[in-house]
């Protein structure tokens, strides 16, 4: 039986995604599609926000083994002449894009400073985010079938299908891998699932706050979105609901408009990370990593004692907290 909590969650769900659908669409129109739009970045697509800091991108279609069509964006600085040649792939988080490589703005994200450096940098999309949302047969606003997928094939399809299509166009042998969260995740996944894929075809690994369980998450309130999603999946999937998070959508919507309309938007947008986030010192050591990856060259410690698992994305400490120790391993070329 799911529990009250559970239960309150799901229905404000439906419910706030029926007020979004039936009542604000019919009666304010595009005012609150207006709203979030009206900040200088949010309206802002992948190429359009890193034209604005002198960076230039092209978009990429990479087709998966079982019909995903994703896209993947390539970006550089526009004073760089020749790059270095060992591409490097930025791989985002659950819920993510690749627009949250460049959240924390020019002097915190780390898309800006790899690019920077002349990089050969590539940003990937896992399937059903807004910019990989996409089928050769399935259309996902008719097929729920399209999202009938997990973290699992996104580890077995997406990664492989981006990796073997870089390396194809760029005509080199290996790519260097920054994956954050689920992002590091789905390589550990093409690992297993594909043996010896990642030694002939990844040159360096970079796991930025690396999930592999969620067993011991100290979020209550993520633990119950999270369970509260698994055990009404088959109502949702009945009313037509197949996106929570989609973007335009209720949860992204209400989440916008209080950040950008509220007085007090950064005290109330920084509380509400903090309680999806958990801070956990000492879970996950060395050692750990160790044992279960003979391979690993390092298990690096951030130094701010406070630094959590958000700040990997959204930090804007990100460039003297992380980028000096990713500017170290891409430099690295294993023998």
């Amino acid at each position: 039986m799911a529990s009250k909590p559970n239960v309150i969650f799901f229905l404000l769900l439906v419910t706030i995604t029926f007020v979004k659908t039936q009542i604000l669409g019919n009666l304010l129109g595009n005012t609150v599609e207006g709203l979030l739009g009206s900040t200088e970045d949010f309206a802002l697509n992948f190429t359009e926000r890193t034209a604005r800091f002198g960076f230039e991108s092209d978009e990429h279609k990479v087709i998966t083994e079982d019909g995903y069509v994703l896209t993947v964006f390539r970006m550089r600085k526009k004073d760089c002449g020749e790059l270095n040649k060992t591409p490097v792939i930025l791989w985002h988080a659950l819920t993510q894009t690749a627009d949250d490589w460049l959240a924390a703005g020019i002097n915190g994200s780390l898309a800006y400073p790899i690019a920077g450096e002349c990089h050969d940098l590539w940003l990937a999309n896992d399937r059903g985010n807004y910019y990989s949302r996409a089928h050769v047969r399935l259309n996902p606003d008719k097929d729920s079938k399209f999202w009938d997928y997990s973290f699992d094939e996104i580890g077995r399809y997406d990664v492989p299908a981006t990796i073997n299509y870089i390396l194809k166009y760029t005509g080199e042998d290996k790519v260097n891998f920054i994956g954050f969260s689920q992002g590091a995740t789905s390589l550990l996944i093409s690992c297993s699932e594909r043996p010896r894929y990642c030694d002939s075809k990844v040159n360096v690994f970079l796991g930025l706050a690396p999930a592999v369980k969620i067993s011991n998450m100290k979020s209550t309130l993520l633990r119950v979105v999270l369970e509260s999603l698994n055990q009404f999946k088959g109502i949702l999937t009945t009313l037509g609901i197949n996106e929570v998070l989609a973007r335009g959508g209720a949860t992204q919507d209400l989440t916008g408009l209080l950040c950008i309309l509220s007085p007090t938007a950064s005290i109330l947008c920084g509380a509400g990370a903090g309680t999806i986030d958990s801070f956990h010192p000492g879970s996950i050591t060395g050692e750990t990593w160790q044992t279960e990856l003979p391979n690993m060259l390092e298990a690096y410690k951030v130094s701010d004692p406070s630094w959590n698992h958000m700040d990997m994305a959204y930090s804007q400490n990100i460039n003297t907290m992380i980028f000096p120790k990713v500017k170290e391993y891409l430099n690295y070329n294993k023998q």
